[in-house]
């Protein structure tokens, strides 16, 4: 059925029996040490009211939040179900709400069929409704549910309402407000999130359970379900997740911890919101700021390649890959003909594709021939794979493989590289001279492998010889030899061509000639123009009648002959091979030392020949199977034709085909290579405390981030928000975070890093904040000691270690810090020191993080005793894709606009003769009120390089007096602490209009 909302009248008194576990207590008092004793913070309350706990589930057509959709929710309130260990009955007991979603145009994957049973049949049923009818019914349930345990007799409950959820944070909160942003609305504001997946984990830590999924916990407290119910249906699962939350309750109230008689603070513990609790409060009403201003992201390009020229000139393949899909055809792209166009970025690169392609070139019509490739269907910012390929498959192998794919596939040997010497050495069916063999060590070509991984420069397409053919085109042609005309070369070079006059031929398979195709019963003539030496091996072979092949730029008819320019001449039989009827695609290797073009194509056949005998299966099949869905999506080619097609393509479309196939192998190993290197990042710091492989800390309750942003005169950017919501998620999971958060200076990184350090604290846990100088961990400090002073007299307690804190302030503060008294420190690298021990870091911010090395990160990690969570920051502007692959072993998150009011960014190069007019800005600014930086590269003229910079010492005195109005300060890494401090407070209360410093200040 679509929906069912069955109910059974019970009076409070009965609710509350049937509640039982989940009966409010009394609470004592808590202290300041309540993070001390790496417990979350606590109201200073007596008495606490539960909230209405709703347990909800959902049912989606996959795992991204992206493009997946919900196709069905259910839900029940906790105080209605009991804590019998059964769930036998169809729910008619239970009041609940339940009902299947129709997805629209999204389809159920076969998969998601078969584990939930819900087919696209069911869905799309004329009486299921949309998502938006499925969320009003939803919220009216939860809004019935509050009401009823907030005005019941005892008055147990508090109003409030939490939505529980197995891995909530990572997942159904998230996917459950994705949907609700695509109605363009945000969820009720009063909605918290409890995640009982870490709170299993807190509860079951000591009776030796390591899986916490819902089937295993089912198993662990022996629920039972009806054998005709289905678990991942949600309303079977929702029942079953009740009955646990009423075990795990029970379970921590027989244990002797902090919550045995505080199950109100255990659940407030693992509960989080969603959205800004700040919003439409007075305080940001009367601060309100003018229209924000969004910055789009630059369009850049994400993939490029080698060049190919085809035989008109024109480039088959371009260096932006959205260029290579303009150059489709309409057809082949997919592009509706009613299409108008649209506000959204890919709707307009669409819109304007079909516009151009309605003026298509001749070169484009010739590069229509490719294919479209697998990367030209992507978002060219969320990633190169269409939008239905699951990744996911990648995990499975197909199990009914055969016995020797199986055995090769844990055959390490049959996968080893042969060394050259072994392949191509004296004796050898495939031997090359010692001088090749030596120059292909030189360069660290040393296995057969290795040479076929020198990929061509470029290619270039040559056309057979036809009587349609424009002058300009490149050809290629086989004739016969009638004449020859050699002219004087002297000093390295000629000043004429020499002249072959050729015969058309074609040439079958016994090499006998006959006579040409297309041109009539007479052969034509043809009078070919080589400028390059000819060497006496090929003059001697310019013999009368001799057949050779030539590629060069057809010329114009003149009288009987026609004119081939710039020609290159074959004579060796093993190069005078057939042309085939679509021409041929010749490759141009780059010089490397000794090995040239041409000794490259002396090696590369050869290596060719010897490798594809030798393969004994296409890596890919071989560790997925013949009959992975995944390679049978995306139709690759085979590993070995891809590697033929790359050094000895046939035609055009051959290459694309054989680029692509080798592009996402690359990818393939990258990515795995990068999620190695993430996997033992997130272990170093469990290593070096020499426990092995850790899970990290969970930190899932938000009550002091919510509490800050309820008090923020300002509201955080959806860029912000996004960024938020992404680092709060890391760090509910097991695995330590590693996270690199990236924007510009002003869009507001620093209150992001407070959110997230909140978090931690909030949990238990203390935060570290490390900058690469005194004077930005001196800012930071400034900026967090502000925000959490909004919070009142019972923030977090915030210090700041330096270079320059005196010895006996350390000592206090170290005290402090490994007591827990202290729950955020802010510092430069002396937090690395090793008398900097904390009670229980729970995550590391590291500012400016290209600054420190990756011992410096990993030392401050290891303060932890647990591996703790690392966040890291960077204003240098990194293309996605280039912070993809140097920082691959960490998340990015984008702040990509500025918060409200802020102006825009002007940027101008001015040349040296031009800087009045900065000067002149500087004053007019100054004058107005404002003020002004100049940096400089270096502190003194002294350390400029041949005087080609200024010193920040010396334009400081030159500044003062070409503007005496103007009030100058000056700021550098060779200023004591006292006179940095001094340059900074002087600059922040206005006294210095322009303040110069280098850099690394």
């Amino acid at each position: 059925s679509s929906s069912s909302s069955s109910s059974s009248s019970t009076s409070s008194s009965s609710s509350m029996k049937s509640l039982g576990v989940l009966s409010s207590s009394t609470v004592r008092k808590e202290t300041s040490s309540s993070v001390a004793s790496k417990q979350p913070i606590v109201e200073d309350v007596k008495d606490k009211k539960m909230p209405t706990v709703i347990v909800f589930d959902l049912e989606t057509t996959g795992l991204s939040k992206e493009r997946d959709r919900i196709v069905e929710i259910a839900c029940v309130d906790l105080s209605d179900v009991t804590s019998a260990a059964s769930v036998a009955g169809d729910g008619t007991d239970i009041k609940n709400f339940q009902t299947l979603v129709n997805p629209g145009r999204f389809s159920i994957p076969s998969h998601v069929q078969k584990l939930t049973g819900i087919t696209n049949a069911m869905v799309s049923a004329p009486d299921i409704p949309s998502f938006q009818m499925a969320a009003e019914r939803f919220e009216a349930f939860i809004e019935a549910a509050r009401l009823k345990n907030k005005e019941s007799g005892d008055g147990a409950y508090s109003g409030e309402v939490l939505l529980a959820a197995h891995n909530a944070r990572q997942f159904d909160s998230s996917f459950l407000q994705r949907e609700y942003w695509r109605l363009g609305r945000e969820m009720p504001s009063h909605w918290r999130f409890l995640d009982t997946l870490p709170l299993s984990r807190s509860v079951l830590k000591k009776s030796g359970n390591t899986k916490f999924t819902l089937d295993a916990l089912r198993e662990h407290y022996e629920i039972t379900i009806n054998e005709g119910d289905m678990m991942h249906r949600a309303f079977t699962d929702v029942k079953v997740l009740s009955r646990i939350i009423h075990q795990l309750l029970a379970d921590n109230e027989r244990a002797n911890t902090r919550f045995s008689e505080d199950k109100v603070g255990l659940l407030d513990s693992y509960s989080f919101s969603l959205g800004d609790p700040g919003a439409g409060s007075l305080k940001r009403q009367i601060a309100a700021a003018t229209s924000s201003t969004t910055g789009a992201p630059a369009n850049q390009p994400w993939f490029s390649g080698g060049t190919t020229r085809t035989s008109t000139g024109g480039i088959a393949d371009a260096v932006d890959a959205w260029e290579n899909v303009r150059a489709m055809s309409g057809e082949d792209f997919g592009v509706d003909e009613d299409f108008n166009g649209g506000d959204d970025d890919s709707s307009s690169i669409m819109y304007n594709l079909k516009q151009q392609n309605k003026e298509e070139s001749e070169e484009a019509k010739t590069r229509n021939r490719l294919k479209r490739p697998f990367w030209a269907q992507a978002d060219p910012i969320n990633g190169f794979a269409p939008p239905t390929l699951d990744f996911a498959k990648l995990s499975t192998t197909d199990e009914n493989d055969d016995k020797d794919l199986r055995a090769l596939r844990n055959d390490i040997d049959a996968w080893k590289e042969t060394p050259i010497r072994e392949a191509f050495g004296a004796g050898s069916s495939y031997e090359l001279d010692e001088k090749t063999l030596k120059a292909l060590e030189t360069e660290g070509v040393d296995t057969v492998e290795a040479i076929l991984r020198v990929c061509p420069r470029k290619y270039q397409e040559y056309s057979p010889m036809s009587n349609d053919l424009r002058p300009g085109t490149s050809v290629s042609l086989l004739g016969r030899v009638v004449g020859v005309q050699v002219a004087p070369f002297t000093r390295g070079r000629s000043r004429q061509p020499n002249v072959i006059t050729l015969e058309t031929v074609k040439t079958s398979e016994t090499n006998e000639a006959s006579e040409g195709e297309g041109w009539g019963k007479s052969p034509q003539r043809f009078k070919v123009k080589i400028w390059e030496y000819l060497t006496k091996d090929v003059k001697s072979s310019l013999t009368r009648d001799a057949i050779v092949k030539v590629r060069g730029t057809l010329g114009n008819f003149t009288g009987s002959e026609f004119s081939v320019e710039s020609a290159k001449i074959l004579t060796d039989a093993q190069d005078v091979t057939p042309i085939g009827e679509a021409g041929e695609v010749v490759a141009t290797y780059a010089k490397k030392a000794s090995m040239t073009n041409e000794e490259w194509h002396k090696a590369i056949p050869r290596a060719l020949e010897f490798f594809l005998k030798k393969l004994k299966g296409d890596p890919l099949e071989v560790s997925l199977g013949k009959e992975n869905a995944l390679l049978k999506e995306l139709q690759l080619v085979s590993h070995a034709e891809a590697v033929a097609s790359i050094h000895a393509p046939a035609t055009v479309e051959q290459v694309a085909r054989a680029r692509e196939r080798l592009a996402f192998e690359e990818l393939l190993i990258l990515q795995v290579q990068l999620m190695g290197e993430r996997k033992r990042l997130q272990s170093l710091a469990a290593e070096n405390e020499g426990e092995g492989d850790k899970e990290g800390i969970s930190i899932v309750s938000t009550h002091l981030c919510d509490q800050l942003r309820k008090e923020l005169s300002f509201s955080l950017t959806r860029s912000q928000d996004q960024a938020l919501e992404e680092i709060l998620t890391d760090m509910a999971g097991p695995a330590p975070m590693l996270r690199l958060l990236q924007g510009d200076v002003g869009c507001g990184k620093t209150v992001v890093a407070a959110l997230a350090l909140l978090a931690a604290v909030g949990a238990g846990h203390q935060g570290a904040l490390m900058a690469p100088t005194e004077v930005l961990a001196n800012q930071h400090y400034k900026t967090l000691s502000d925000l959490l002073r909004e919070m009142g007299p019972d923030a977090p307690k915030c210090e700041i270690i330096t270079g320059s804190t005196k010895q006996k302030e350390l000592k206090l503060i170290y005290e402090k810090i490994e007591s827990g008294e202290i729950s955020i420190v802010v510092g430069t690298t002396s937090l690395i020191n090793e008398n900097v021990k904390f009670k229980s870091l729970g995550l590391a911010v590291v500012d400016e993080q290209h600054r420190f090395g990756v011992n410096q990160r990993a030392k401050l990690l290891s303060k932890g005793g647990e591996p703790p969570h690392m966040l890291t920051m960077s204003a240098t502007p990194i293309p996605r894709t280039l912070a993809m692959t140097k920082f691959g072993e960490m998340a990015l998150s984008v702040i990509e606009e500025k918060p409200a009011g802020r102006l825009p960014i002007y940027t101008k190069v001015l040349d040296p003769s031009e800087h009045e007019i900065a000067f002149e800005a500087i004053q007019e600014e100054t004058q107005r009120g404002g003020q002004a930086y100049v940096i400089l590269r270096y502190v003194s003229d002294k350390d400029t390089e041949k005087n080609q910079t200024k010193g920040a010492e010396e334009e400081f005195e030159r500044l003062k007096l070409r503007l005496p109005s103007v009030k100058f300060g000056l700021l550098h890494g060779q200023l004591s602490s006292e006179e940095k401090q001094n340059a900074l407070d002087l600059f922040a209360k206005g006294e210095t209009q322009c303040l110069l410093a280098p850099p690394p200040a």
